[in-house]
């Protein structure tokens, strides 16, 4: 193996309510469960070095996220009144996502606005339009972070539920 595989990062999702995370050496592919449940107090995300058996040490990247996260890139929009403003959907999780405008739009964060996109599982195609709340700006009136309202309530999507777990 090249040096360049072994210094590969690894990123693993530690869900909040766990401890335990599978983690494969790049190296000779070995995967173990690790206990991680010392590092729950930390931030959202941390960075580690693992060392397997093989004797290989190569970093990892704790992501302790309440959902897993799945990067995609496909279009949507915002409803605007009768408008519909352009965004492509960068991350989507069970219970929010990720988006880039693709002009600057003010979204005030204490009015929910409605977000719209087809969710492609293979060869079905879901329209699904999502009331969201706006959670992080990453960039002004171009990069939002939201939350699907209906979360609050306590559900989420099984649709995206299903789409995630492929």
């Amino acid at each position: 193996m090249s040096e360049e595989v072994k210094k590969e990062v690894k990123k693993v999702f530690l869900p909040e309510d766990q401890d335990s995370v599978y983690i494969t050496c790049p190296k000779c592919e070995f995967g173990q469960f690790r206990n991680l449940g010392k590092f729950k107090g930390f931030e959202k995300e941390l960075r580690l070095r693992a060392k397997c058996p093989c004797g290989n040490v190569f970093p990892i990247i704790i992501d302790r996220r309440q959902n897993f996260r799945k990067n995609v890139k496909f279009p949507g929009y915002i409803k605007r009144g009768v408008r519909q403003i352009p965004v492509t959907i960068t991350n989507l999780s069970r219970t929010g996502l990720r988006f880039e405008t693709h002009e600057p739009v003010h979204l005030d964060p204490k009015y929910p606005h409605e977000v719209c996109f087809d969710l492609v599982d293979g060869h079905k195609k879901k329209h699904l339009c999502k009331i969201v709340e706006v959670r992080n700006v990453f960039m002004i009136d171009r990069d939002y972070g939201v939350q699907f309202r209906s979360v609050f309530g306590g559900g989420a999507d099984a649709d995206i539920g299903f789409y995630l777990m492929r």
